[in-house]
């Protein structure tokens, strides 16, 4: 697939490939690429006795709001999605960590990005000082699994948005 620089950020790319439809029609297909990474990580961190998860809210320039989501960031040259999502924990939260299952990558939003993330499930073993980076405004809110949606809808209500990956997962946790 060959693809063409259409612009070059300080963290992005637009990018174009040729895509064919339906019709047999090509058509350049544009998206987004990282300069500095193609793979991310979420992570869904677990606390017992009772059973709550530690999630972030975040002030996101693009979004104009506060979102809530999972602790998530980038895997830097040589680290693994286990690593990579320890120390994000670490970073945003302050809470440490034991990897109890690593999940598959998949696609962010396929349609804009070539980006993937990776899902690594932790359970807490301690928590220490929170060390985000200058330019990250962000708060850990810790929220039951029981009726995880409705707390999320709460922040909602105010006026925050909630990250997709994290209503899909509570609003998985309400199927029967």
């Amino acid at each position: 697939m060959k693809r063409t620089r259409l612009f070059t950020g300080r963290w992005l790319n637009l990018e174009s490939v040729p895509h064919t439809g339906r019709d047999g029609t090509e058509r350049p297909w544009e998206f987004c690429s990282r300069t500095n990474a193609a793979r991310a990580v979420a992570v869904i961190a677990r606390l017992k006795n009772p059973e709550r998860i530690v999630l972030v809210r975040q002030w996101r320039a693009p979004m104009n709001a506060w979102t809530l989501e999972f602790p998530a960031g980038l895997l830097d040259e040589g680290d693994t999605p286990e690593s990579a999502a320890l120390r994000e924990l670490k970073e945003e939260t302050g809470y440490e960590a034991v990897v109890t299952r690593k999940g598959q990558e998949v696609c962010s939003s396929p349609g804009m990005t070539d980006e993937t993330v990776g899902w690594v499930e932790v359970e807490i073993t301690n928590h220490g000082q929170a060390a985000p980076q200058d330019d990250e405004l962000i708060e850990t809110v810790i929220l039951p699994l029981e009726n995880l949606r409705a707390r999320i809808d709460e922040y909602c209500a105010q006026g925050d948005r909630v990250e997709g990956k994290l209503y899909g997962f509570a609003r998985a946790l309400e199927i029967k």
